[in-house]
């Protein structure tokens, strides 16, 4: 008796996009490749609460880094679609309106959006783990049956502050309370312009992002092995 099986293939085979991102992300870059070459995506995820699997997704925000710089004219960002769902405290917080909602994109255009814009490039968000477990979770629901998940290398600014932080033995390394995005903003002098939402969130990581690599690079970490430790 075989008490394991693989699952069936799927009907039909996935679409280009899918399989675009698949071929790209299996292209992993070079482990010398200095840190100021790399294609980072910063990105950054709002939704009705802490639980990937229960709560809704509203928006992304994403913008590149590269060559110590940031590419505003290569950024997304989408609010996604949903129709009567009771959202008063997000539009507290996250300033997202039913209309808005009921104006947006709708989830599975914007993973196709999203995955099409990543490639390759090294993915960075602040607690990292949320968000592409958000991703990861749209992903299972629209194209489980290909097996679709987000196959690229991430940095977490978060652990990056903390690694930093041990390098050069600085007491508050001990504390995660001290790695918050607001915190780690005004100790490095980022005006917290649009917080709580995925663009200005987004934005507000991608300038901690450059901050980090200048110490990282002093520091003497120069590159993508060392950076990301692959």
């Amino acid at each position: 008796m075989k008490w394991f099986r693989r699952s069936p293939p799927p009907d039909t085979p996935p679409p280009d996009f899918i399989v675009q991102y698949q071929q790209a992300s299996r292209t992993r870059p070079d482990p010398k490749q200095p840190i100021r070459e790399i294609c980072f995506v910063v990105f950054d995820t709002e939704t009705t609460g802490l639980n990937p699997k229960k709560d809704l997704w509203l928006s992304l925000g994403a913008v590149v880094v590269q060559k110590r710089s940031i590419w505003v004219d290569r950024s997304l960002e989408f609010t996604l679609q949903h129709q009567d769902i009771d959202i008063s405290e997000q539009v507290a917080i996250h300033g997202i309106t039913q209309n808005f909602l009921a104006e947006g994109i709708l989830e599975v255009d914007v993973l196709k959006h999203w995955l099409s814009f990543i490639e390759n490039s090294v993915l960075v968000a602040h607690h990292a783990a949320f968000d592409q477990q958000i991703i990861n979770e749209a992903l299972r629901r629209h194209f489980g049956q290909y097996k679709v998940r987000l196959r690229n290398p991430v940095l977490d600014t978060a652990q990056l502050a903390q690694r930093l932080d041990r390098f050069n033995t600085i007491p508050e390394a001990q504390n995660p309370a001290h790695y918050g995005l607001d915190h780690l903003c005004q100790r490095f002098g980022i005006a917290l312009n649009d917080r709580h939402t995925a663009a200005g969130d987004a934005l507000l990581t991608a300038q901690l992002l450059l901050k980090l690599l200048v110490q990282a690079e002093q520091r003497g970490i120069r590159t993508h092995r060392q950076l990301l430790g692959r």
